[in-house]
């Protein structure tokens, strides 16, 4: 099985369980390949405003018998090497304040807490 096709079946079961489903894709996906499956990966998306260029971090995700082994700081530096590359101004996520592993994650690599409120509307519902 590819790559790609592995990747798609990964989404696919990920989503279906913890999102809804989404109608357009995001601009790239990072990957972490181990023996030639995906154990993690990261949606990202370049997005330009009036007052930056930002690499936004829509998901980012290590199976969960891959946790704590390196595979996220791998991934995390991927994302930023890639930032570097296509030259954004920094690099944005938004996360829930419970997930512990994530802010040690995120603080590990010097990002900010930029103490903003995060809300959503769900078209759908």
């Amino acid at each position: 099985m590819t790559i790609k096709k592995q990747f798609e079946e990964f989404r696919k079961e990920f989503m279906g369980k913890y999102y809804k489903p989404i109608k357009t894709m995001p601009e790239d996906y990072v990957y972490v390949v181990e023996d030639m499956k995906i154990i993690g990966l990261a949606v990202i998306n370049i997005v330009n405003s009036l007052t930056k260029k930002a690499l936004v971090i829509e998901d980012f995700i290590i199976d969960k018998e891959h946790r704590n082994q390196g595979y996220g700081t791998e991934l995390m530096g991927e994302i930023i090497g890639m930032a570097k590359r296509k030259k954004v101004d920094c690099i944005e996520v938004t996360i829930k304040k419970t997930n512990k592993q994530a802010i040690a994650l995120y603080k590990k690599f010097r990002f900010k807490d930029r103490d903003n409120i995060s809300y959503r509307l769900w078209l759908s519902e």
